[in-house]
């Protein structure tokens, strides 16, 4: 049996959750749930020039790509591709883009305890068949030597070009912020920075975790860096903007108090130059969601919320993974809630322009569903009418595991991830 005919669309029930804010044109009342053999979760969606979603995800033996029509049904005409012929025992797709040609990048990285990690580039065809003349049989691994890593956001240049942005670690350097740049048939861009990637060091580790390309060529990275919010503004050849913060990075403390990490999942580029980060604050014994707004040069803007930050603090333990903007501003945030003895659900935070939570959404800003067992956004689409997607995982029950004769106990491994997928209204 393929893995298209194994993959079976599954409609939850519309009792399963509130009407609003989903879309009942979407899927059954705004979820489409796809489920294959086996673990997995959307971890990056996208939108071609049809219309339709493309989304990238990770299954317990590799990347899995899904085209999804405009109503939530999988698209017949590309089916569902699998890409399994890596060596690592753990590989994770994070990242997609759809190319104006209609071919679509994949990012992400493949792992195997106790030897080397690797990054990791497809390119798939617009029909989902792997594009052999991309890298090496469509396929390109990458990345400085290391034991561990992560790539973790990609982004494409007018001229072809793409930079995908994460962190690695090694012996020599403990963990740093890894930004490369290849050329449009996969092979490593030298003239970036000094050989093709660079390397950001500081503090205890960086982590890079999102990138964007500015409208003059420059490169904005995001992530941690000495427990708070990081940005670096690179100008096109990679080397760091000295116009930009101190020497290119712009570092903010975003938490309430001392000793409080802050890591940022999600960058966005605002009209007049601004720059919005969207992250999480590990408070003691109670999490923040933060919402950051810098201007053109880095410096904190401090006509939003308080200092130019906005926390959203809450006993049900929010954490965010992802964030879009909408064109009239609102901005949207996605990830999970987990309240105390229960397990995570999916959380969809809505704010307005000047940070305040949105009254019009959910309820006083917040939609969180009860979906399943567990569930849990990782990514989110802005349409160009205002809707937006989110997709993530769903898990319908949990394991049981025998530990002895006549023993069973309850695992807190789930038994099977879905790929979800939602729609929602505004």
């Amino acid at each position: 049996m393929t893995w298209a005919a194994a993959l079976l669309l599954v409609l939850l029930p519309a009792t399963a959750i509130a009407s609003e804010p989903l879309d009942p044109t979407f899927g059954s009342d705004g979820l489409a749930v796809t489920k294959a053999n086996g673990n997995g979760e959307i971890n990056a969606v996208t939108e071609d020039r049809e219309g339709r979603l493309v989304t990238a995800g990770t299954t317990e033996a590799g990347f899995i790509v899904q085209r999804f029509g405009a109503d939530g049904s999988l698209d017949p005409t590309f089916g569902v591709t699998k890409t399994s012929f890596f060596r690592g025992d753990y590989v994770f797709a994070n990242a997609i883009a759809v190319l104006p040609n209609g071919k679509i990048l994949v990012a992400g990285q493949e792992w195997t305890p106790n030897t080397v990690a690797r990054y990791i580039v497809t390119r798939y065809l617009p029909d989902g068949g792997l594009d052999r003349s991309f890298g090496k049989g469509g396929t390109v691994f990458a990345g400085p030597k290391m034991y561990d890593g992560e790539a973790a956001a990609l982004a494409v240049q007018p001229d072809g070009r793409f930079l995908i942005a994460g962190w690695a670690a090694d012996t020599h350097f403990g963990f740093s912020g890894i930004a490369m740049r290849f050329k449009a048939d996969g092979a490593l861009d030298l003239s970036f920075s000094r050989n093709g990637y660079a390397r950001i060091v500081g503090g205890e580790g960086a982590f890079l975790q999102d990138i964007a390309i500015q409208p003059n060529g420059s490169i904005v990275v995001a992530g941690e860096m000495f427990d708070r919010f990081m940005m670096l503004r690179m100008l096109p050849n990679g080397r760091s903007d000295p116009s930009f913060g101190k020497a290119g990075f712009a570092i903010s403390n975003v938490a309430p108090q001392r000793g409080e990490p802050a890591s940022p999942t999600g960058l966005a580029l605002l009209s007049g130059g601004r720059i919005l980060l969207s992250g999480n604050i590990e408070g003691r014994g109670r999490n923040y969601v933060a919402l950051a707004r810098y201007r053109r040069d880095g410096r904190p803007d401090r006509s939003f919320g308080e200092g130019g930050v906005v926390r959203t603090r809450s006993s049900r333990n929010l954490t965010t993974e992802a964030m879009a903007v909408r064109r009239d501003g609102r901005i949207t945030l996605a990830g999970y809630r987990a309240p105390q003895n229960a397990h995570a659900q999916v959380a969809v935070l809505r704010y307005l322009p000047s940070g305040r939570s949105d009254p019009s959404f959910g309820e006083g800003g917040l939609f969180a569903p009860h979906l399943a067992y567990e569930s849990a956004a990782t990514s989110l689409l802005t349409l160009p009418d205002g809707r937006t997607i989110v997709a993530g995982r769903s898990n319908p029950s949990r394991a049981l595991i025998h530990e002895g004769p006549g023993e069973e106990f309850t695992s807190s491994v789930l038994e099977k991830g879905e790929f979800l997928l939602m729609r929602l209204l505004r």
